[in-house]
């Protein structure tokens, strides 16, 4: 090295400067078609990696996408798999919006949602202060605030749902050579098309019911999802809500019960009437499509447990036990044996009776919280027939 490059080399505090270590990200497990997730506010990114975690450790993926205005990323998960390495799992598929200023003032650029959420209608009795969501640190409890944040960022929000929505036409032919003529790419189009048709999916939306985002997700998003599967051209689908709460929140804000009461009513009138609704970039909604085709209630009535307000400990525990059942009902058939006994619910008295009311028990066991090692067994696809019977003992 020449005096020169002695000269120049960069140090900090006297110490010569590191080349940064590039982290490698950890090869994923192959991808579950079928199935795809789409996790909005803290509580469902947090349910949401929590399952992923599950997947993970069963060997497969499960797409998903997390949605916030909350710029704190949900907590990461340190797993071993299989190959002995340890892995960090992040919420890697993440959009955060919102977080610019005063909520309040920047709607005064569009008259669309002035006029929506004027003094005289949905901010009304909300302090100011309340809407200033101090740099992407959330709605504060108030879902109105994170409808704003919805409205005022729609290009966005749309784009990214939409981006990882494509998985469900053009997930299994990412990896296809390039045609070779135009006979062929016309065959591989066709080939793809009737994949689509055939090819039955789940998507869910898991959020929070007495927050903010999540709460105002579960009034947004499904039209938003259903609205880019018809431009995807993606018809066989079911669309799922989880709700989250409210006595797992009990005590984090003032406004736990009345936003869940009030999500109640608002997809109860949705289910009656659909959706009408613009946007400002041109986008509307109207439809008298149900919001949800099934929603799931998961909360704990047994929280608070030791005082007015739920902990982190508590907090965790209900998301961890959340994410079990939701990854044991649709990560097995136990589903479809749940659907099949919900269409069928009479058994002739010459049959056998089948396993799909152990499976039932067996989800309901997981939501009752149970031995958190047991339950890694049990979804463990190669033993989870032999562990629902134990299951099944344990309730009785």
């Amino acid at each position: 090295m020449s005096q020169f490059q002695k000269q120049f080399t960069l140090t900090r505090n006297a110490r010569r400067a590191e080349t940064p270590k590039i982290e490698i990200a950890p090869k994923r497990p192959p991808a579950r078609r079928g199935l795809f997730v789409i996790n909005a506010g803290n509580s469902g990114e947090e349910t949401g990696l929590s399952w992923l975690e599950l997947a993970w450790r069963d060997g497969f993926d499960v797409p998903m996408l997390f949605l916030n205005n909350d710029a704190k990323a949900p907590n990461p998960r340190l797993l071993r798999l299989s190959d002995g390495e340890i892995h960090t799992l992040r919420a890697e598929e993440r959009l955060v919006v919102g977080g610019e200023g005063n909520t309040r003032d920047e709607i005064q650029a569009y008259p669309l949602l002035t006029n929506r959420y004027s003094a005289k209608t949905l901010l009304r009795n909300i302090p100011v202060y309340s809407t200033y969501n101090r740099g992407g640190r959330g709605g504060h409890a108030m879902p109105v605030i994170s409808a704003m944040d919805i409205d005022m960022h729609i290009d966005e929000v749309y784009g990214f749902l939409r981006k990882g929505l494509s998985w469900l036409r053009d997930g299994a032919t990412r990896t296809d050579a390039a045609a070779r003529s135009d006979l062929e790419r016309i065959l591989k189009e066709r080939a793809r098309a009737q994949q689509v048709t055939a090819e039955s999916w789940i998507v869910l939306i898991i959020g929070g019911a007495s927050g903010s985002f999540g709460n105002a997700s579960h009034q947004l998003l499904p039209y938003l999802v259903r609205a880019i599967l018809q431009e995807l051209n993606v018809r066989n689908y079911e669309l799922f809500g989880v709700l989250l709460g409210p006595r797992a929140f009990t005590g984090l804000t003032d406004e736990t019960q009345r936003n869940f009461y009030a999500l109640l009513m608002s997809l109860d009138y949705m289910a009656r009437h659909g959706q009408q609704r613009a946007y400002v970039n041109g986008l509307t909604i109207n439809t008298a499509t149900p919001v949800y085709d099934q929603i799931f209630l998961f909360d704990d009535p047994l929280l608070p447990r030791a005082q007015a307000y739920v902990t982190e400990a508590e907090l965790s525990a209900f998301y961890q036990r959340t994410a079990r059942s939701l990854h044991l009902l649709l990560a097995t058939e136990a589903w479809e044996a749940i659907a099949s006994h919900h269409a069928n619910p009479r058994i002739r008295q010459d049959q056998v009776p089948d396993n799909r009311l152990r499976m039932w028990n067996s989800v309901n066991g997981t939501l009752a919280g149970m031995d958190a090692d047991g339950l890694l067994e049990l979804v463990a696809q190669t033993r989870h027939s032999q562990l629902l019977n134990a299951i099944v003992t344990q309730l009785q």
